[in-house]
């Protein structure tokens, strides 16, 4: 249960679509990548990080915050960022 590295691959996945994308396509692919950058913006943690989930709880291995995932998530958000 990794909800968060699932919406930070989308967004970057999104963000490489809107790139390549035909004009006509743009808008609405724009449109999908501002919800999972949205969702990333609202499970960004107190700290600064990010959890696996969207909620900020410790997980089974008793810890919150996750390196790996928080970069992802700002890999993420950048590029949505660059897109617009």
């Amino acid at each position: 249960l990794q909800p968060t590295w699932g919406a930070a691959q989308s967004t970057i996945f999104l963000a490489e679509l809107h790139r390549t994308a035909p004009p006509d396509r743009q808008t609405a692919i724009l449109e999908l990548l501002g919800k999972y950058a949205d969702k990333l913006v609202k499970s960004q943690t107190p700290r600064g990080g990010w959890c696996h989930g969207f909620e900020d709880v410790k997980n089974s291995l008793d810890y919150d915050d996750l390196m790996a995932t928080s970069v992802m998530a700002m890999q993420g958000l950048g590029m949505a960022r660059r897109e617009g």
